[in-house]
């Protein structure tokens, strides 16, 4: 998870978890060259580097971490609910 990829187009994607993937960019300082990347790399006007794609993936880590957080407490919440004696609920 988390590597860059280039696909037969000449266009870069990233798996960072198994949920989402970011696809379509062309990364300006990605270090294999084709035949395809060279004709994306001309057509396209904004180019982000590996240093913005590593900005998105640490956002998008704490994003995840907090989501899952605030999932664990929802959780522990409903097993907490459900543990109480029948006539306290």
């Amino acid at each position: 998870m988390g590597v860059v990829h280039l696909c037969s187009y000449g266009v870069n994607y990233c798996r960072l978890d198994y949920d989402v993937l970011i696809f379509g960019i062309v990364i300006q300082d990605f270090n294999e060259n084709t035949a395809a990347r060279a004709k994306m790399v001309k057509r396209v006007a904004k180019k982000p580097t590996m240093a913005d794609l590593n900005e998105v993936r640490a956002v998008s880590g704490a994003m995840r971490t907090a989501e899952e957080e605030e999932l664990q407490r929802r959780k522990d919440e409903i097993v907490k609910s459900l543990r109480r004696p029948k006539d306290t609920r």
